[in-house]
């Protein structure tokens, strides 16, 4: 089981990293960054005459799950932020709340399989089970996940194409809150591979143990050592009256006296 647990501890460092990575990018606001592109007019220093040429210049905004902020003014750190809902197309709103939903059902899933991954790792007799549902979670964790990641995505690209002009950027790409999510993708499919891993010990060791008590009890039988022998007790016949041998008694006075010298009783006794 030394490798069961190196990996179900394995397993809980990276659902707590995936967990911290998730929650980091979903709360932040720099899934995209990009510039947006202005125009203004500068009157010539010299000649009055001529008619102001117009000069663009460009500040940066960043946007998110919940809010995106724009740069007031060039060279100013000052931001203007909107709520999310309000600058994406009203036939897109129904969308953008599945995928802040699967998003937060991820972060649940990732927490419910940290939970898993601790009871299988203080309770070894129902590891496999728990560990299964723990790989499940992990899974289902990262598929919704990354639904509802490449929901957004889509619904962001849709609402730049049928926005206004002036809120369309002059060119976007994708932030680090969008990198950190995928990161956490990537620890969250370790992860479940991991527990899959450990899952599979778990069963080849639980047969194992089941093959061995099998030969177990099928062999006992043949190395069982032989019962000793009866012990055969011989048979004493009962003493009767009948069958005792009379005792004979001893006439002293036919001993010699030289045999009785030593016994004072048996002197007496002759006398």
């Amino acid at each position: 089981m030394g490798a069961y647990f190196h990996l179900i501890r394995l397993a809980s460092v990276l659902f707590v990293a995936t967990i911290a990575l998730s929650c980091t990018a979903f709360v932040t606001s720099h899934w995209t960054v990009g510039l947006h592109r202005h125009t203004k007019e500068q009157a010539a220093s010299n000649d009055t005459t001529k008619a102001p040429k117009e000069v663009a210049y460009y500040t940066t905004f960043h946007s998110g799950y919940w809010q995106q902020c724009k740069q007031i003014e060039e060279f100013s750190k000052a931001e203007n932020c909107t709520l999310i809902l309000v600058m994406i197309p009203d036939g897109e709103r129904t969308e953008m709340f599945m995928s802040i939903g699967l998003e937060m059902l991820s972060i649940l899933l990732l927490m419910l399989g940290t939970v898993f991954n601790m009871a299988a790792c203080c309770r070894p007799e129902t590891s496999p089970k728990v560990t299964a549902i723990t790989a499940v979670l992990a899974v289902l964790a990262g598929l919704t996940g990354m639904l509802s990641r490449m929901m957004f995505i889509t619904i962001f690209r849709f609402s730049i194409e049928i926005g206004p002009d002036d809120q369309k950027p002059y060119s976007w790409t994708y932030g680090w809150s969008f990198m950190v999510a995928w990161g956490g993708f990537l620890c969250c499919m370790v992860t479940a591979i991991s527990v899959l891993h450990a899952y599979t010990i778990a069963v080849l060791e639980k047969q194992e143990r089941w093959a061995i008590e099998q030969w177990l009890q099928q062999s006992a039988p043949l190395v069982r050592p032989d019962p000793p022998p009866p012990v055969s007790i011989p048979h004493t016949p009962a003493i009767t009256p009948a069958s005792r041998t009379p005792v004979k008694r001893v006439d002293w006075n036919r001993v010699p006296e030289n045999m009785i010298m030593g016994y004072p009783f048996c002197q007496q006794t002759a006398i």
